[in-house]
């Protein structure tokens, strides 16, 4: 006697219906559960503090290069610290690490898309102040939303601040001379002259 055993589809699903909804229902929780986690990072990228250290050239005497601390972030930093990694070695006539020493360690706050320019090197007839060419410099900061379910919390970065750049910067101009006219005349025009060639320079520099 031979036996023929027949599957039925149906009697299969109605049979399995309950065990494959609840599968289902669990994988759309967890898909949902991920991609909510996933919104909420990008959201945190998107809206958190970015702290950045640029080199400019500097604004009070030529061969001088000046950082440029920004918040480039959607929220305002708090406890801004820069910390120097390498070691700082006074040179002659040194003036400017006297001044980074008051800054350095320090807490500053930064809003959104808001910064700071502290003097930071110069080279002036062979003579070097402040920082040297390139120097690490660690930079902590913190993020505070005031809400129930948040914590602060703390970004660091290591940047090397890199002035090298500064060997083919141009060198500012001084603008032309007014020679002829009364001596009111050329002291006037010389005037109008320098004011509109440094606000050119300081325009070419922020």
């Amino acid at each position: 006697m031979v036996f023929t055993a027949t599957l039925d589809p149906w009697s299969f699903l109605k049979t399995e219906a309950v065990p494959l909804t609840v599968i289902t229902a669990i994988l759309g929780v967890i898909f949902a559960v991920l991609n909510l986690m996933k919104l909420a990072s990008d959201s945190r990228e998107r809206t958190r503090p970015y702290i950045a250290l640029e080199p400019r050239l500097g604004v009070h005497l030529d061969g001088a290069i000046d950082l440029v601390v920004t918040n480039y972030g959607q929220s305002p930093a708090h406890n801004v610290v820069l910390k120097p990694l390498g070691k700082l070695e006074a040179g002659k006539d040194e003036y400017i690490l006297p001044l980074l020493d008051k800054v350095f360690n320090r807490s500053f706050y930064l809003a959104p898309h808001a910064s700071f320019r502290i003097m930071w090197r110069t080279i002036e007839a062979g003579s070097e102040c402040g920082a040297p060419e390139v120097l690490d410099v660690e930079v902590t900061y913190s993020w505070s939303k005031p809400t129930l379910l948040w914590r602060n919390r703390d970004y660091t970065e290591v940047i090397t601040v890199d002035t090298g750049f500064t060997a083919a910067a141009p060198m500012p101009a001084t603008g032309p001379i007014r020679k002829l006219g009364s001596p009111s005349e050329k002291s006037l025009a010389n005037i109008n002259n320098a004011i509109r060639t440094l606000s050119q320079h300081v325009a070419n520099r922020y």
